[in-house]
């Protein structure tokens, strides 16, 4: 017996390395379910094929040897030829395909929804053998040492013999609702999460015989569901530690050596997704819908990723990019050091598939029945040895400003050209400034159209159509922050306009009234706009606020007030007739004709006051003639200009001047009232100075149409009051 065992670690030792950078075998790569590959990852995102199936692709692809294996909801597994797509063989099993292919040895071994786990040949697809389990088989087998490690829906793990489907042992992990998940296997230790608990069952790999039970946590998980779930986060092995996430939203990490949880991290959703383990670094999605980066040894958040929907699908590492997709149709590529995204492409429904990468080429399936294979395939000449890179530099840039980024590259044939990404787009081709083809300096000169931190990379190829790439993060920063040059051109009875001057280190304005947006303006052009914002109440003090941001978000606001205007009035009138606008103006007219009353807020005229303004007014009388007025105010209005009310007046533009028309002793100040005499209607403006005092002379730019009205109107009244002042009576 003790030989048998020997015999059995030996296999497995030899076992171990059976994948190479060429190859992603099974599911997350390796028995230990790291994901993580040290080949190269696409850096572009270009479609190479896809190949349509006959239903959803929720399995993920295995890539041996150029072709790629992969199961589908049709109930077939599939070969698909790497580099083209095209079908090499299929093997119809009796239910749905939700297990990733494992490829070891010429054989595919895959389960399915019809309680089967089938191997078959990898060069033609024929049936090697199958095993029947009790029930469906959503697990990726895992293989190690010539052994099958597969899950079922029956709550039992199975090791198979991997040549003849003989059956070595099985092990009841009592879970009621099945496992999908994929064991794990380090050594001689199966590592097995049946998902609906939150626990580790360490098996021996040889025997099948229980080696502990790690609970993760005594809180028992709340789940209405009632049939197994097709995807569960399978634990990945790194040394000691054990990683893996729970459907009660946390990631935990357990110490086999100490027996107990290392530390947990919450995101605050379940985690269904399995993670990678790569450099003291845990990937992992959640279905709050964001992707992680946590570190391995305390579990404290590095950074995260924030798609649009849940994050099922689990994360292949290769070359400092994550791979990973959403269930909001998307696969993402994202940096290692900082999250920020590399490229992201578009399918036609949810991924949770979880990408397989090999030579460049990123290959998964999604809910759109179809296979995709992502990316630049290697070149195929004999000269094998891509060029080498050094980092992009440098690593911070200007907002708007020219930065020459540099990429210094090298290779014994020569490189023909490197391309400078910027962000996950190829921007163009770098220029040669140094050196020769073989050990040179390429550089390209880029402007930054926002600030932040962003990906940046340089991709360089020889003249075989081998390529490398190097990337950095670069954080771009702002050289100002832009002050707010903004004023209000006029004020109607339910419009406000505003002139907003744009400078060059604006990116953005936004303008508010109260608390509802005007407008928002991204990308401005340099120079004057005219904003109107319309839909306001009549005779109403509303704020204003206008925030510039540059392109690092970096803002400044400022505020003001206005009042709209009274709405406008207008009716005939026989002589010694009035227009009454309660509470604001009573204007008695010497002569019959069509009249009118409007009131502003705001300098509507662009005339320099001869005191601090309070209320505005526009009085006409087409029949002509002069008028008595009365003008009433509150004490708020008085405060909001700072004026003192004993320092009232009414003042009328003449056209050439402004007049005081203010009938002495009129000030009531018990009343807040004032009257004045004008012998022609005109502008009318009630002003005052502050401290008892002085006069405060103001000029307010603002539209000419309210000059002319406001102007006639005092004019008109002005005259009226002299001419027949004394025959009419104040109402």
């Amino acid at each position: 017996m003790r030989c048998l065992v020997v015999l059995f670690m030996l296999l497995v030792v030899l076992s171990v390395g059976f994948s190479s950078a060429n190859d992603w075998p099974m599911f997350h790569n390796n028995p230990e379910n790291t994901g993580y590959n040290s080949g190269t990852g696409p850096l572009s995102n270009e479609t190479l094929w896809n190949y349509t199936t006959g239903g959803a692709v929720r399995s993920s692809p295995a890539v041996v040897d150029g072709v790629a294996y992969v199961g589908s909801d049709d109930g077939k597994v599939y070969a698909l030829d790497a580099s083209t797509g095209d079908v090499i063989w299929s093997y119809a099993t009796g239910g749905k395909v939700y297990s990733s292919p494992a490829v070891v040895d010429g054989v595919v071994y895959v389960g399915s929804y019809d309680n089967n786990t089938y191997a078959l040949y990898a060069s033609n697809g024929t049936l090697l053998w199958n095993y029947t389990t009790g029930g469906a088989v959503y697990s990726s087998p895992t293989i190690s040492g010539g052994v099958v490690y597969v899950s079922s829906n029956d709550g039992y793990v199975y090791a198979l013999n991997a040549s003849t489907g003989d059956l070595i042992w099985n092990y009841d992990t009592g879970a009621t609702m099945g496992i999908s998940s994929a064991p794990a296997v380090s050594g001689n230790v199966v590592y097995i999460h049946p998902c609906e608990t939150v626990d580790i069952h360490a098996v021996y790999a040889n025997n099948g015989s229980l080696i502990q039970k790690y609970v993760l946590t005594s809180k028992a998980i709340a789940s209405s569901a009632s049939s197994p779930p097709i995807v569960c986060s399978s634990p990945a092995v790194a040394g000691e530690m054990v990683y893996v996430g729970a459907y009660n939203g946390y990631v935990y990490a357990l110490n086999t050596t100490a027996g107990s949880v290392s530390w947990s991290y919450y995101p605050g959703e379940g985690v269904y997704s399995s993670p990678a383990v790569v450099d003291g670094v845990v990937y992992v999605g959640s279905n709050n819908n964001n992707t992680y980066a946590l570190d391995a040894g305390n579990g404290s958040l590095i950074w995260s990723y924030t798609t649009g929907s849940y994050v099922s699908s689990s994360p292949a590492v290769v070359n400092g990019v994550v791979y990973i997709g959403s269930e909001d149709g998307k696969v993402y590529a994202l940096n290692t050091s900082d999250g920020t995204l590399v490229w992201s492409y578009s399918t036609g429904d949810w991924v949770i598939s979880s990408p397989a990468v090999v030579d460049g080429v990123a290959y998964f399936g999604s809910g759109d029945s179809k296979v995709y294979a992502v990316g630049t395939l290697s070149g195929t000449s004999s000269d094998t040895q891509a060029p080498q890179a050094s980092q992009v530099y440098p690593t911070t840039a200007t907002w708007k400003e020219v930065t020459s980024f540099r990429v210094n590259a090298t290779d014994d044939t020569g490189v023909t050209g490197c391309t400078f990404y910027w962000d996950g787009s190829g921007v163009g081709a770098m220029t040669l400034v140094s050196g020769n083809s073989t050990n040179g300096t390429w550089e390209y000169n880029y402007t930054p159209s926002d600030g932040g931190t962003f990906s940046v990379w340089g991709n360089c190829t020889d003249g075989s159509g081998n390529w490398n790439y190097t990337n950095t993060s670069v954080t771009v920063s702002c050289a100002s922050i832009p002050a707010v040059d903004a004023s209000m051109s006029e004020v109607t009875n339910s419009s406000v306009s505003l002139e907003v001057t744009v400078g060059s280190d604006v990116a953005s304005y936004t303008i508010y009234i109260n608390d509802s947006q005007c407008t928002s303006v991204t990308n401005p052009k340099v120079g004057t706009a005219y904003v109107s914002c319309s839909g306001l109440t009549p005779d109403t003090l509303y704020e204003y606020n206008v925030t510039m941001c540059n392109g690092c978000g970096e803002c400044n606001s400022s505020s003001g007030t206005f009042r709209t205007a009274l709405e406008y009035l207008s009716q005939t009138v026989n002589a010694n007739e009035t227009l009454n606008i309660t509470g604001q103006i009573i204007v008695n007219f010497t002569a019959s004709g069509t009249a009118s009353v409007a009131q502003y807020s705001g300098n509507p005229w662009g005339l320099t006051l001869p005191a601090t303004g309070v209320k505005y007014f526009d009085v006409s009388n087409a029949g002509g003639g002069g008028a008595v007025i009365t003008l009433y105010y509150a004490d708020a209005e008085l405060s909001a200009v700072g004026v003192d009310e004993d320092t009232l007046k009414v003042y009328h533009w003449t056209g050439s001047a402004w007049e005081d028309v203010t009938v002495p002793g009129s000030l009531n100040t018990s009343g807040n009232s004032i009257q004045a005499n004008v012998t022609s209607l005109s502008p009318i403006l009630l002003g005052g100075t502050s401290g008892g005092g002085g006069t405060a002379a103001t000029t307010v730019v603002s539209a000419p149409g309210y000059d002319l009205v406001l102007v006639a109107f005092l004019f008109a009244l002005a005259l009226f009051t002299i001419c027949c002042g004394r025959n009419n009576k104040t109402i």
